[in-house]
């Protein structure tokens, strides 16, 4: 992604450590300003929307759904932007060092994806309506992890800056970080969420996936009165959003199994380090014993 946005000739690699460490912490930064403009937007929306269809299911006047969806259009222009400006921030701190799993990029990539395919959609279209609401919802939640990732994450960092150590730099994407406690309260959380998200994705697909399977909008125009545009799609995206779901699972199972072996590895290392320790201590003792009785 860098090399199509910046070119393959420029360096993006901070040569002094407290380079890198800046580099991170901008970009908590960002992920902390953009939770906290996420859920303002979201909920704003979400309460918009449904204001809206109470309003209109009353034939009640000044529904202001035409200004709700640009509102709605909008923010998904701030989440391309967003999702576009993590995946090259990661990218990044990826080449200074940090350890984070490509499907964490990736990720962006394909909520990129998202955001694109459900800009190209009419606003009126009952299907978009539907789903828009539950999105805006998902992005409600999604907000308030971030910020709950992001506090845990530089309390990760700042600890490993006070022991010196150089995986300070590590970022998993907010998706999993912190000591073993904090870890304790991030996994019901995410998992929680991978389950919302693949719900709301299964919803959007199960009430739009007739339209993937009518033939007709594909060598004829579709009828003025047909919802097939805005179904296919919703349905695209729903497909996106729980394969999105299952991969996310997948890669924090993943991570979870890696920090137990390493948890596991060190403890074995550091009892392989005290028994010879005690080893040497022994034979010390047995070698002082005989020289110190010679001596009286």
């Amino acid at each position: 992604m860098l090399g199509t946005f910046l070119g393959p000739h420029i360096n993006v690699l901070a040569l002094r450590r407290d380079e890198s460490l800046r580099i991170k912490e901008d970009y908590h930064s960002f992920r902390n300003r953009s939770a906290y403009t996420m859920f303002a937007f979201a909920s704003l929306l979400y309460l918009g929307v449904l204001r809206s269809r109470r309003v209109a299911e009353a034939n009640a006047p000044l529904t202001l759904i035409p200004v709700v969806m640009v509102g709605v259009q909008l923010f998904l222009c701030w989440l391309l932007f967003f999702y576009t400006a993590a995946a090259l921030r990661e990218s990044v701190l990826k080449i200074n060092g940090s350890h984070i799993r490509p499907w964490w990029i990736h990720h962006h990539y394909w909520s990129m994806a998202t955001c694109v395919l459900m800009l190209s959609l009419p606003v009126d279209s009952p299907a978009f309506v539907r789903a828009i609401t539950m999105f805006l919802w998902w992005a409600i939640m999604q907000s308030v992890v971030i910020v709950l990732q992001n506090r845990y994450q530089r309390r990760r960092m700042y600890t490993r800056i006070a022991l010196g150590k150089n995986s300070a730099m590590d970022v998993v994407s907010g998706e999993t970080s912190g000591t073993h406690g904090q870890l304790l309260l991030l996994y019901p959380i995410l998992f929680g969420m991978q389950g919302l998200q693949a719900y709301i994705g299964w919803e959007m697909l199960t009430h739009t996936a007739w339209a993937l399977l009518s033939s007709e909008g594909f060598l004829d125009p579709e009828r003025k009165d047909s919802d097939l545009w805005g179904s296919r799609g919703v349905a695209l995206a729903g497909v996106i959003m729980m394969y999105m779901a299952v991969r996310n699972f997948q890669s924090t199972v993943a991570t979870i199994v890696g920090k137990q072996a390493s948890r596991v590895k060190a403890v074995t290392r550091i009892a392989a380090l005290r028994s010879r320790s005690v080893v040497a201590s022994g034979r010390d003792g047995k070698t002082d014993g005989p020289s110190t009785s010679s001596t009286q």
